[in-house]
């Protein structure tokens, strides 16, 4: 809520882990603010899980059995996510990765950023073979505040 006060004052923002718990609306705040709190030429470094391919069985399980959480998925959620179907998200994305869809993320993103680069992790292979996701996005200069 301070952004304000430092307006095209800062070099690079990251938001690690983070994004997948905001609400659509929230979202659209933070990038507003980031794209409007940026410096010309700016950057912003996003992380967030994949929670779709071959890693998801695996992080319901961890949740479930290490963690103690309910795992909130189906067989049918599971086996869509697998596939990198879309999955219902979580009613409550605060407290949940459920149904989060990073390549959603990457579209709102690229509304008011240009992506550079991504890198999924932990691996040097495709995105449904990982667990993590960096985005790195430069600020747009041809759009006006909103």
């Amino acid at each position: 809520d301070r952004l304000d006060q430092v307006r095209g004052e800062i070099d690079v923002i990251s938001a690690f882990e983070c994004c997948e718990h905001l609400l659509d609306r929230d979202l659209e705040d933070f990038l507003l603010d980031a794209s409007n709190t940026l410096k010309d030429g700016g950057r912003l470094v996003i992380s967030v899980p994949i929670m779709l391919g071959l890693a998801l069985p695996f992080k319901i399980v961890n949740r479930a059995f290490l963690l103690r959480h309910d795992p909130e998925y189906s067989w049918r959620e599971i086996l869509a996510g697998v596939f990198g179907r879309k999955v219902q998200r979580s009613k409550n994305p605060r407290y949940s990765h459920k149904g989060f869809d990073f390549r959603t993320l990457k579209q709102k993103v690229s509304e008011r950023f240009i992506i550079e680069k991504e890198a999924a992790s932990p691996f040097y292979l495709p995105w449904w073979l990982n667990s993590q996701i960096f985005i790195v996005c430069s600020k747009r200069t041809d759009l006006t505040e909103a």
